[in-house]
């Protein structure tokens, strides 16, 4: 029973390491936007290639920079739309 036990937490584990690994895969991901390649998070551009080389802070004041301009962007052409 105890190898019973110790199989079917193992296949758990297993299968949730794959969950978490397609997650991955699907939300972070490399895209184009406006003729520069960015990595991003659930289709927003966060983090241009030369922001990588940077520091930790730089990096991280340049990704909130893209995510408030990304986001400006989709607000305007939401209220054109409409």
């Amino acid at each position: 029973m105890q190898v019973w036990h110790e199989r079917r937490a193992q296949a758990i584990e297993t299968r949730w390491v794959k969950r978490l690994d397609h997650e991955a895969r699907q939300r972070l991901q490399l895209m184009e936007h406006n003729g520069t390649t960015y990595l991003s998070m659930d289709g927003m551009p966060l983090l241009e290639a030369s922001d990588l080389a940077k520091s930790l802070t730089s990096s991280l004041a340049r990704a909130r920079l893209n995510y408030t301009e990304f986001r400006e962007e989709q607000m305007w052409a939401k209220r054109q739309m409409h």
